[in-house]
């Protein structure tokens, strides 16, 4: 007789199927949060005892990369005006010692 194997997953791992009991967001899943607050997983791996799982860690880094890279300035100065940022007028800047 057989038994059938059944994977058993760490209770201090966080898989993106595991459901928080506890903190900011009980009753929320891994999945959810690296969606809704990617940091927030980053600050338990780094403060608790839980230890994210390699695969929630690679896309909670990859989540917080691209939410970063498409990141838009909220406000602009009212003294802002767009040819600041344009290469040729920030040549030469750099020799200018501050």
């Amino acid at each position: 007789m057989s038994i059938p194997f059944k994977s058993v997953q760490d209770p201090l791992h966080l898989y993106p199927d595991t459901v928080l009991t506890f903190g900011q967001y009980p009753g929320k899943t891994i999945e959810e949060l690296i969606n809704r607050d990617p940091k927030y997983l980053l600050w338990l791996d780094e403060n608790t005892e839980y230890i994210l799982s390699q695969e929630t860690y690679d896309r909670v880094k990859s989540s917080i990369n691209i939410k970063v890279k498409n990141k838009k300035p909220l406000y602009l100065p009212p003294d802002y005006v767009e040819w600041m940022d344009d290469p040729v007028y920030l040549e030469g800047l750099e020799d200018i010692p501050f």
